[in-house]
């Protein structure tokens, strides 16, 4: 490659930032956005050869990271705090219940997957499954869904182990708890909100990106990068429970008119 070329995980990486950055940002000087809360969770299952995660392919015509592959989650919504969502869960990361179940709840909106679940009985599952699309037309909510089908979420093993907060300059901006829950099984069934899904290794899936094959925003690339140190599902699970977590802000570097992100831990 020639000096000064980028590579192409670099003319990807940028050509992503740079879209997300045309789609909507501040003025210079102006005030930030306050980020709105959001969760996306991380599923895992294992290999023989180590672990791999599910990716969702996100629509080109998205208006939030078009053609990015990215783990399922969402906005954080009122009814994930409440107190009937309380009583549907046990376990789980202190301090951040309405975080969790929105991850849950966007992880099964999206791909039909319910983690934290596998205690459910078959059946149970099986009428959640089926009432699915009466959620996602907003006939039916996730804690009436829950309730109806007999199912509860046990979460104890639901590790939260980062938190990404947008840029400053956007003008759509989230402040997103990431976790890490065990695949429940079965394969995704995916809604319009994304393309396809793909189940890769944590290495493969850095390689496939570093190739210009595999779109992914900063903090998705960043969240591969950590867990591709692993050599075990177990050991990813041992290293991040309980561990305090840092929020991270995502900082916007402009240079040479190119803009290329930064993480900046934040107290």
């Amino acid at each position: 490659m020639v000096e000064g070329e980028l590579s192409d995980a670099e003319r990807v990486q940028r050509e992503l930032e740079e879209a997300e950055f045309a789609r909507g940002h501040v003025p210079p000087g102006s005030p930030p956005v306050e980020p709105r809360p959001a969760a996306t969770v991380c599923l895992a299952r294992p290999t023989t050869r180590r672990f791999e995660v599910l990716l969702l392919e996100r629509p080109l015509e998205s208006r939030f990271a078009a053609g990015a592959h990215v783990f399922p989650g969402g906005i954080v919504d009122p009814e994930d705090s409440s107190a009937e969502t309380l009583d549907l869960m046990e376990g789980g990361p202190a301090g951040e219940p309405q975080a969790v179940f929105a991850a849950l709840r966007e992880a099964f909106e999206e791909t039909g997957l319910l983690p934290g679940a596998a205690d459910a009985s078959a059946a149970a599952l099986k009428a959640a499954r089926a009432r699915r699309e009466s959620l996602l037309d907003g006939s039916l909510t996730f804690v009436d869904l829950l309730a109806e089908s007999g199912v509860r979420l046990d979460v104890s093993a639901v590790v939260y182990f980062s938190r990404w907060i947008t840029p400053v300059e956007f003008s759509r901006r989230y402040d997103t708890r990431f976790f890490l829950a065990r695949h429940p099984g079965g394969e995704p069934r995916l809604t319009r909100e994304h393309t396809a899904f793909a189940w890769l290794d944590p290495a493969d899936a850095l390689a496939r990106f570093a190739d210009g094959r595999l779109p992914m925003l900063f903090p998705t690339r960043t969240t591969l990068e950590l867990l591709e140190r692993f050599s075990s599902l177990d050991e990813v699970f041992h290293a991040f429970q309980g561990r305090r977590v840092k929020p991270i802000l995502a900082e916007l570097i402009f240079e040479a008119g190119r803009i290329r992100p930064a993480p900046v831990v934040l107290e």
